[in-house]
């Protein structure tokens, strides 16, 4: 009897993982956005982490990471400056050219890339 209890408890306790963990990242997204819609900031990629090709952070040189969930594939690279205004979305990224000038690369919206 007290094995089948446990057994129940289980099967239940898998069933509900995966929507805690759906939920989670939901608020973890959504607080991810609400902070980078607060900030401003101007800044140089110093690194980058993807995982599995799934998402992928971009370090700045003042501690602010960006995270996307969709790729941006050479659109953001070490050394480029990224520049943003505080409340918006809305944000510039520069690349340094060879005489050391920085180029505007585009302008993009943060919720359209997530």
């Amino acid at each position: 009897m007290a094995k089948s209890k446990i057994l129940t408890i289980v099967k239940i306790s898998a069933a509900f993982i995966p929507l805690l963990i759906l939920v989670y990242m939901h608020f973890r997204g959504q607080r991810i956005a609400k902070e980078f819609y607060e900030k401003e900031f101007s800044a140089t990629v110093v690194n980058f982490s993807n995982w599995q090709g799934r998402s992928t952070d971009f370090y700045l040189n003042n501690k602010i990471t960006l995270n996307f969930s969709n790729p941006v594939d050479g659109e953001i690279e070490i050394g480029d400056s990224i520049r943003k205004s505080s409340n918006t979305y809305i944000y510039s990224i520069y690349r340094k050219q060879t005489e050391g000038s920085f180029e505007l690369i585009g302008t993009y919206d943060y919720r359209k890339r997530k």
